[in-house]
């Protein structure tokens, strides 16, 4: 029983990480209807950034974490802006290989960033002692940072879809999303909502980079395999829906923590799996919508 809780922890853990690295990218697919193959670039930015506040500026002390927590998501939303304002905002409408192509060639633009800015070698964040670093729970000891993790998805989670549902920005943003010619037509900004819904998303990417530092190290080439983690989730989930997002990233979370204990050398197997099996039921999603 022990070994299954914290299992389940571990799993619910990474789907956190997941949701709010997915739920970024399906706003901005589903809004914007751009394909952001850079999105998991942001989110290793976040790591990278991390490890500054909390290991360059701080010695690895939790104060230079907690920073992160609060400056790194800012900083990636600024940076979210600026390439949307430069370079996104010239391909809206055009063709998806267009924005391909471009957000691929970001992603080389962000590894030679990092390169210089970090170096090749992988980067540690030292792990914070969170309320004594574990809770009792059911006679088994639970990392209370990994319940953090999951107790701040579920903030945001709540968060984006009282935003979504209670507020104008949402509400023009689902307008846009359903047809963004008539809401032009309207008198709706279209461009200031695409700006706000990239860097809402690059913010979401940020959170996610800071929260993941505690659980792996940063090093160069993870954010290709994060970009299609994320894209599948979108998938499996439905574009454009938060809760598409949250329920991907469970499934996607469980399958890979349970898969690593009893199946490790077929974790990627069956997250395809998982997504060939929705794609055959649900093409739209589990949570999307059928476009007639």
């Amino acid at each position: 029983m022990s070994t299954v809780l914290l299992i389940l922890i571990g799993g619910l853990t990474k789907a956190s990480i997941f949701f709010l690295i997915a739920a970024g990218l399906t706003l901005v697919f589903g809004v914007g209807k751009i394909i952001n193959f850079a999105h998991g670039s942001f989110y290793v930015l976040a790591m990278y950034l991390t490890y500054s506040f909390s290991v360059d500026l701080f010695g690895g002390s939790s104060y230079g974490f907690w920073l992160a927590l609060v400056l790194t998501p800012l900083s990636l939303a600024a940076v979210g802006l600026l390439v949307e304002y430069l370079l996104l905002r010239r391909v809206y409408g055009k063709e998806h290989l267009i924005q391909l192509l471009l957000t691929f060639g970001l992603v080389f633009v962000f590894q030679d960033v990092y390169r210089m800015g970090w170096g090749v070698m992988p980067k540690i964040v030292p792990q914070i002692d969170l309320f004594g670093g574990s809770i009792d729970v059911l006679g088994t000891l639970m990392p209370t940072f990994n319940l953090f993790i999951i107790a701040c998805s579920l903030v945001v989670f709540f968060i984006l879809l009282a935003m979504l549902s209670n507020t104008r920005f949402g509400r023009l943003s689902r307008a846009i999303a359903f047809d963004g010619d008539m809401a032009e037509l309207l008198g709706v900004n279209v461009n200031l909502i695409y700006s706000g819904i990239f860097a809402l998303g690059s913010l979401l990417a940020g959170i996610g980079g800071v929260l993941a530092t505690q659980l792996s190290a940063v090093n160069l080439g993870m954010d290709t395999h994060i970009t299609i983690l994320a894209f599948i989730m979108v998938i499996v989930g439905g574009v454009g829906s938060v809760t598409g997002a949250a329920a991907a990233g469970i499934i996607i979370g469980m399958v890979e923590a349970f898969g690593s204990l009893f199946l490790s050398q077929f974790v990627l197997v069956l997250i395809y799996l998982v997504m060939v099996i929705v794609l055959l039921f649900r093409p739209f999603g589990l949570f999307g919508k059928p476009v007639l």
